[in-house]
This record gives C-alpha cells, structure tokens and sequence, in this order.
C-alpha cells in the first residue's frame, strides 16, 4: 500500500524541507519500500526512473545527495560462478577459478591449486587498490564484480561515474574511473 511520504519524508540530516523538485516527485510516486533506478547522467544531473513512470525523471545531483542514502543495490552477473567468500566460506573449485581468472588478469605468479595462498591473496589485495574498492584480501561480491570489470570479452554494465554520487565534493574528471571510489 502506497503510503503518503509528503508527511514523513525526511532528509539524511533530519530536516523537512517544504518543498523540492525530488521530494515532491518521489512523495507522489514511491511507496515506502520502493526503489529509483539511476539510469544515467553527468555533472549536470542525473537520470532516475521511479515506479510508475513511463520516462525518466531528471534530478540535479545536489538535490539526490540530500535525500539519498549513499546506499546502491548493483545487479551483477557472476560470470564463472565463483561461489562463497573466498577465503572464509568457498569450496575449492571456487578458489580454483579465482586463480584462473587471476592468471588471465595477469598474475602468472598465482599456482593452480584450490588452496588460497599468500600469492592469491597479494594478486586479490591488488586488484582491490588498482580498482579503488577495500582492500582486504577477501573475494566477496565487490572484488568479483571488479575483477569481471578488468576482464576483456565479458559484455556487462560499467560501474565507474556515478561514484561521485556518494561523495560530497564533485569528482575530478582528470581521475581515471578505476582509481574512484563508491560504498
């Protein structure tokens, strides 16, 4: 049941502002648990497609910034089924593909075997400070879909520009998307 966000609607400082363009826009068409899909943007703005809309609704990012949470849900494919949390709570054959994939990523250092060894780990903590994500040697959700991101040949969405959504200050468009950060 779509409930009235006209009177509950607050920004992440607390405040109820009287009115603004997104506020009005969302308190009309979102229900309580309901999900804008960013679909595209720049530094003029951005692109959200609320439920019930047939078009996008052109937001300006100041504006995003104060109600949003900084908080992003990303499909992802995971291309070779690695599964689990590697090293925590992966099978073998998982480890395995890591380092296949890690070897086709460059790092021919890494022994085929299913253990997770410091090799693997030194190969899995730089690519999480090349691609500008936590680096701690863990391979869960983020560090695959970074990984995928450097492979050639998989055709899957870029995730890279909107990350200065989540920051307060504008990005530097001389920094190169790899070295951006986002949560």
């Amino acid at each position: 049941m779509p409930i009235n966000l006209k009177d509950r609607y607050e920004t992440m400082d607390g405040s109820r502002p009287e009115a603004s363009p997104i506020r009005e826009q969302i308190a009309r068409q979102l229900p309580l648990s309901a999900f804008a899909v960013l679909t595209g943007g720049d530094e003029n703005g951005y692109d959200l497609f609320l439920p019930g809309q047939s078009e996008a609704v052109a937001v300006d990012g100041a504006a995003l910034r104060r109600y949003w949470n900084g908080r992003a849900y990303i499909p992802w494919k995971n291309f070779f089924a690695i599964s689990g949390r590697i090293p925590n709570s992966a099978p073998g054959d998982s480890v395995l593909t890591l380092k296949l994939l890690l070897r086709d990523l460059g790092y021919s250092d890494v022994d085929l075997n299913p253990e997770y060894d410091e090799a693997t780990r030194q190969a899995v903590t730089d690519v999480q400070a090349r691609q500008g994500i936590p680096v701690d040697g863990v391979v869960g959700s983020m560090t695959k879909i970074a990984m995928y991101n450097m492979k050639a040949g998989l055709k899957i969405p870029k995730i890279s520009q909107f990350a200065v959504l989540a920051s307060p200050e504008p990005a530097d468009s001389s920094t190169p998307p790899a070295e951006r950060t986002a949560e």
